[in-house]
């Protein structure tokens, strides 16, 4: 996973890539496997179309199913590359579906796709030498659920910087390696301008919650001083499930960039509560998937057991059975951070470029494992912006826009 993320570029025809065959149609749960292949043509929808190596074509795949294939692999020999119809630009709607495999009604649905070798027995790449600061990059709001976070540079104007850098400390209180300050008065105006104003906010915010409306809480704006010569934070996620964005930005040029683990797009993240939603046609109840609360997809008249990736008809499970299957997505999702967090931190990267600007920024998923780099090389006064606000579930219509890191 962290050679694919790593090396993971913009896909484009021609990328070579591994997908999800028939995932776009049918769910992870029911099409696992990925296979090797080669994007031909890409649509203004986000959606692109798989020629794999066996042969079979896939019209219309999922760019959540799609990750860069790092491993060597034979040339394509004289496949010709199709034409691309429609661009390359899109608005991605990525759909997740659960990972828990003893899920309560849940069944396969037969694949028509022909049998292929067991891409698990096949001698896998070996993975390059880490290479110290080498850096994740993203700088595509419709992908941020592929990558957990998108660069937003310049998201805050310099004079705006300036004026936060320049607040009184003097009420500021000690949370992890920083003083964190709440930022009130005509700077908080001058914040709450600058990302209502932002086309990366807001095209995340559809990628990820299908709408465009979103607000920052007004006591959500954070102002982090981070004397010279303290360590890193200790690597965490900001929440177990993709209800809100945090976003960092830099309020002096040369800052460390935050750091993070390649994105785990391939589980699913467990709602925090369990949330559970009556099936229109068949009145069980089923726990909604992050994907389906964050989009309160449950709120739709025709809401079935489907938009959980379950089947219509079976027993709903009981409160024990919830708990359950909530502490095996969790684990499923943070197995690392749980287990073995001194091997986690050994693959963290820079998240962003490394020659940070005053203003630049990071609009990132809560699930992102991801530490503050601490200040041992940085001068005095080093200062980010953190905006944070309580968990809830965001109405339909307007989606709350929680968490700015800096």
């Amino acid at each position: 996973l962290l050679v694919v993320c790593v090396a993971l570029s913009m896909l484009a025809c021609g990328s070579r890539v591994r997908a999800r065959f028939g995932a776009t149609q049918y769910g992870r749960e029911r099409c696992p496997k990925t296979y090797r292949g080669v994007i031909v043509a890409a649509f203004d929808d986000g959606f692109f179309k798989v020629e794999y190596d066996d042969g079979e074509v896939e019209d219309r795949v999922d760019p959540r199913w799609i990750k860069i294939d790092s491993a060597p692999h034979p040339p394509p020999g004289n496949r010709a590359l199709r034409e691309v119809r429609g661009g390359t630009s899109c608005e991605g709607r990525a759909r997740g579906r659960s990972d828990a495999a003893t899920s309560a009604g849940r069944t396969s649905k037969p694949s028509t796709k022909r049998p292929r070798a067991n891409l698990a027995q096949q001698p896998a790449a070996s993975p390059p030498a880490p290479v110290l600061q080498q850096q994740l990059r993203n700088d595509m709001a419709i992908t941020i659920e592929q990558h957990g976070f998108v660069e937003a540079p310049t998201l805050f104007p310099a004079a705006t910087c300036t004026k936060l850098r320049n607040l009184d400390r003097a009420s500021a209180v000690e949370i992890s390696n920083a003083l964190q300050l709440t930022v009130t008065g005509p700077e908080l105006r001058l914040v709450l301008d600058a990302a209502e104003r932002s086309d990366v906010i807001r095209q995340a915010v559809l990628a990820v919650y299908g709408v465009e409306e979103y607000t920052v809480p007004k006591d959500s704006v954070k102002v982090l001083d981070v004397a010279p010569g303290n360590p890193p934070q200790i690597p965490h996620a900001d929440d177990t499930c993709n209800r809100e964005f945090f976003v960092i930005v830099q309020l002096n040029s040369g800052q460390a960039p935050t750091e993070c683990v390649p994105y785990r797009s391939d589980v699913e993240y467990p709602f925090d509560p369990p949330l559970r939603a009556e099936c229109s046609k068949c009145g069980r109840w089923c726990m909604l998937t992050d994907y389906a609360a964050r989009r309160r997809e449950h709120c739709a008249k025709d809401f079935n057991c489907e938009a959980c990736g379950e089947v219509c008809g079976a027993p709903s499970c009981d409160d024990t059975q919830v708990e359950e299957l909530f502490c095996d997505r969790l684990q499923s999702a943070f197995s690392e951070l749980i287990d073995d967090p001194a091997a986690l931190i050994s693959k963290m990267r820079p998240c962003g470029p490394l020659d940070n600007r005053v203003g630049d920024g990071i609009v990132a998923m809560p699930t992102l494992v991801h530490r503050g780099p601490g200040t041992m090389s940085l001068a005095p006064g080093a200062a980010g912006l953190l905006l944070h606000h309580p968990p809830e579930v965001p109405r339909r219509a307007q989606r709350s826009f929680r968490g700015w890191h800096v």
